[in-house]
């Protein structure tokens, strides 16, 4: 896989009719974000009528334990801004990296952002796959994205439950999840 710099890629964007420089105020992602998501092999682009278009693989994971359901509340980033997702998809959504399948994504984004291991749940249900329509990106005003959804469920086991719910700080922001009857 051939990589631009990061100068390369800002010209990229620009040359594609992208102004990034509202970008990384309030709850929004830098051009550092976009370029690091990039590297990884998280985003792809593609051109179509609407222009540059992010194209991202998400493995979904819906948690059940029970009678309950875990859910993702709130993110508060480190410079007190506070983004909600009421219509987020399952309990974790993780962007796959470079040559991931859809487990190997869910079960990393369960174990980064839960700090749950692999064993700590057992698969349930078959994967569900849907694409969304390109839409303006929450996290990078004025580019398109367009969504490639891989969900599934896991149910927890006991061991792991903890009823207050979880905290993940990636050191940019801390996302609160809580449980919740279904």
């Amino acid at each position: 896989m051939s990589t631009l710099t990061i100068e390369q890629f800002k010209v990229f964007l620009t040359i594609a009719g992208i102004d990034y420089s509202t970008w990384g105020v309030g709850a929004t992602k830098s051009v550092g974000d976009l370029y690091a998501e990039y590297l990884q092999g998280e985003t792809i682009f593609e051109l179509s009528v609407a222009g540059l278009v992010r194209v991202v693989s998400v493995a979904v994971v819906t948690v059940n334990l029970g009678d309950l359901m875990l859910k993702e509340t709130k993110q508060v980033f480190v410079n007190g801004s506070t983004r909600t997702r009421p219509n987020m998809r399952g309990s974790v959504s993780e962007k796959f990296k470079y040559g991931e399948d859809p487990y190997e994504a869910g079960f990393r984004g369960l174990q980064e952002e839960l700090g749950i291991p692999n064993d700590g749940f057992t698969e349930c249900g078959e994967l569900q796959i849907t694409s969304s329509e390109p839409t303006e990106s929450g996290s990078y005003p004025g580019l398109m994205s367009r969504y490639r959804y891989y969900e599934f469920r896991v149910t927890m086991s006991d061991e792991h439950f903890v009823s207050d719910g979880y905290v993940e700080d990636d050191g940019k922001k801390r996302t609160y999840f809580e449980w919740h009857q279904f």
